[in-house]
C-alpha cells in the first residue's frame, strides 16, 4: 500500500495574494464620486477633492499592507450606476 503524497502547498509564482481594492473616481450629474470595489466610497463636490480622497484611501490601505488601484474617469465604468 502507497500512501498519497502531502498536497503540494508551495506559493504558485502567479498568486500574488488577494486582488487589489479598485477604487473608481467617477464624474456624476452632481459631482464626483468615489466607489470602492462597486460600492459607494464617497461623494464630492469637485474632481480635485475626489482624487486627493481616493489616492489618501489607496495610500493609506498600502500602509497597512493592502493593496489598491485607482481608475478615473469621466463616466462610470462599473457595474453600478
Amino acid at each position: 500500500m502507497t500512501t498519497p503524497a502531502p498536497p503540494d502547498t508551495t506559493p504558485d509564482a502567479t498568486d500574488d495574494g488577494p486582488e487589489p481594492a479598485l477604487f473608481e473616481v467617477i464624474r456624476t450629474s452632481s459631482g464626483w464620486k468615489i466607489d470602492e470595489d462597486g460600492r459607494l466610497y464617497g461623494e464630492y463636490a469637485n474632481e480635485a477633492q475626489a482624487l486627493a480622497a481616493a489616492g489618501k484611501a489607496a495610500t493609506a490601505l498600502i500602509e497597512a499592507g493592502g493593496k489598491a488601484d485607482i481608475t478615473y474617469g469621466p463616466v462610470n465604468r462599473g457595474k453600478h450606476p
